[in-house]
């Protein structure tokens, strides 16, 4: 998975790093597959991220995932 952040990053606001949590989830939200707390810093801003998750396979198996990224602040 590539993380890509699509904001201004402003130093007076995100200080150094900013942190978010990233959940992946069943589309009826019953179930959280993986969940990894993502720190992006300022050094790094806006190069891509990659990621490699691994999600456990539960019969039956949903028909979607949803991505979820949730700033920390």
């Amino acid at each position: 998975m590539e993380l890509t952040s699509r904001f201004d990053w402003h130093a007076k606001h995100c200080g150094g790093a900013q942190g978010f949590w990233l959940w992946v989830e069943d589309g009826e939200n019953e179930r959280i597959y993986h969940q990894e707390y993502v720190l992006l810093s300022k050094r790094n801003h806006p190069e891509i991220m990659e990621l490699e998750l691994t999600i456990p396979a539960f019969e039956p198996l949903p028909p979607q995932y949803y991505v979820r990224i949730v700033s920390d602040r």
